[in-house]
């Protein structure tokens, strides 16, 4: 329908915006799709791994806004929700299916799980602490964030967000295969820490250039890599 509307029509702004949109979607699927299985076959044969999602308490008091922000402020998905004996809830959000199995597959889950409480559980005071996400991602609507419940701290060149429940998340404008970019942690012991996620994990060790200036150095991680 849409080529035959732009044969009607061929200088029609709209329709141009809507092959155009079309057309880039199609050339994402279809490079997921080549990246998915070639990953897929790796972590069968054993060669690679692939890290599902990571796991986020949220206060029960902010867990609905939290939701709020990742799916209306963050443009996240809902990809399944589950409920404990005790009514607490477990979200998962993500830019796209977790699984290999699918074409657009392949992509990191966050699992917001609902805590009664509303500090950190004591077993997790001596643990690696999440220090903050970074996603990049298109521009997102102010509105949309502020709304939701969180905080805008920081807005020169990318931002800085307070999400409810108190978790740090930086946002630059970028575009990514998964827009979730890295997940930084505060460790005790930076050396132990690269070796066990290196040794364990299969992860590789990569140097963070020095920043050229303080904005930059803010952000911290390297732009553009998986």
């Amino acid at each position: 329908e849409l080529t035959a509307a732009l044969e009607k029509q061929p200088d029609e702004l709209e329709l141009q915006g809507y092959k155009y949109f079309y057309e880039t979607e199609v050339e994402r699927l279809t490079k997921n799709k080549v990246f998915v299985s070639k990953l897929r076959q790796d972590v069968e044969n054993g060669s690679s791994k692939f890290l599902q999602h990571a796991v986020v308490s949220v206060p029960q008091a902010d867990f609905d806004k939290a939701i709020e922000f990742w799916t209306k402020g963050m443009a996240m998905e809902i990809n399944r929700t589950r409920t404990d004996e005790d009514g607490l809830r477990t979200v998962f959000v993500s830019y796209g299916p977790e699984t290999l199995k699918a074409e657009n597959g392949g992509n990191f889950a966050l699992e917001l799980v609902e805590s009664p409480s509303p500090s950190q559980p004591a077993w997790l005071s001596t643990a690696p602490q999440l220090a903050y996400i970074q996603l990049a991602i298109g521009n997102v609507r102010f509105r949309n964030i502020v709304d939701s419940g969180a905080e805008i701290v920081y807005s020169y060149g990318y931002l800085e967000i307070i999400a409810p429940g108190g978790l740090l998340v930086k946002q630059r404008v970028g575009a990514r295969r998964d827009p979730i970019e890295l997940l930084a942690f505060d460790v005790p012991d930076v050396e132990k820490a690269s070796k066990f996620y290196q040794s364990t994990i299969g992860m590789t060790a990569e140097v963070v250039p020095e920043a050229e200036c303080e904005d930059v150095g803010r952000l911290g991680g390297i732009f553009g890599k998986k």
